[in-house]
This record gives structure tokens, C-alpha cells and sequence, in this order.
């Protein structure tokens, strides 16, 4: 699988670095932009008429419990699958050539690396990893304000 990603000059791409949490992943596709949501998180929301089902990346990747307050979300595309991401932050954009990904380690089951397209080793010993969405559960959480938290199939 091969993260899609905006290429420059010198045929290097470049990836949005978010944090979830006290993690930092890169988005891999198309970022067609980024808004604040007040209020109660929906199962979906649309952009040009077509549906984005949101995916609330600190709750799925558990450095959160509900959805509270403003959230930041991304509108993402990655071939024909769309998705609205709930970030913390935007970190900004890192610029790579194709043969720095790395794969998932061979020891994490196969079903675990086909979440993710890989591993971006960066200067100073980090390493971010880039989350295929399509690998990723394809569910919405939706709070419905009384802190019971809902799990809705997209």
C-alpha cells in the first residue's frame, strides 16, 4: 500500500503532522482543509455534497475519552475513501522521499501493519507513523451528551 501525499520539487512529498494525544501521525492523502467544531460530535459531516464520516483519532487511539469542547477536524481523502478526523493540533508539514517510509515491523500481526502505510524515521531519533485509513475501524463515536459515548458503524 502507498501513502498518497503532495509532491514538490526534487521529487520529495510532504505529509501533515498532527498530535493525538502525545502522539504525532502523519495524514497521508489529500487534506482538503481543517475546521473547528463546537458542540456535540455527529457521525458525519459534508463538504461539496459529499459525506466525510468522522473518525475521532484521540478516542481511537485512546489518549482520550469523550468529546468535549472544540475540536479540531481534517477533511481527508485517500483515493475514493473520505474521512473527517478529529486531531489535538497541527504540527505542520514534513518533507520526505519516497524510500525513507519504512514498513511496519514483521512482528506486529499482519492485520496491525495493514493499518498503517508506515514508519517516517526523522531527524533527531523521531519517528512518526502514517495511519492508512482504510485500515483503520470504520467507526464513528458519537457523544450524546450525557456521557454515555455511542459506537456507530460508518
Amino acid at each position: 500500500m502507498t501513502a498518497q501525499t503532495s509532491t514538490d520539487a526534487g521529487n520529495r512529498s510532504k505529509l501533515l503532522v498532527v498530535s493525538v494525544g502525545t502522539l504525532e501521525v502523519a495524514v497521508a492523502g489529500r487534506v482538503l482543509g481543517s475546521s473547528t467544531l463546537a458542540g456535540p460530535l455527529q457521525p458525519a459531516v459534508f463538504y461539496e455534497e459529499q459525506e466525510y464520516p468522522v473518525l475521532d483519532l484521540p478516542r481511537l487511539f485512546g489518549t482520550r475519552e469523550s468529546a468535549e469542547g472544540d475540536l479540531l477536524l481534517l477533511l481527508v481523502e485517500q483515493g475514493e475513501l473520505r474521512r473527517a478526523l478529529v486531531v489535538d493540533q497541527l504540527v505542520g508539514y514534513c518533507a520526505f522521499t519516497p524510500g525513507q517510509l519504512l514498513p511496519v515491523p514483521q512482528i506486529y500481526p499482519q492485520a496491525e501493519r495493514d493499518r498503517w502505510h508506515g514508519l517516517l524515521p526523522l531527524p533527531g531519533g523521531r519517528i512518526i507513523a502514517v495511519p492508512c485509513l482504510a485500515g483503520l475501524p470504520n467507526v464513528s463515536v458519537v457523544n450524546d451528551g450525557d456521557s454515555n459515548d455511542k459506537r456507530r458503524a460508518s
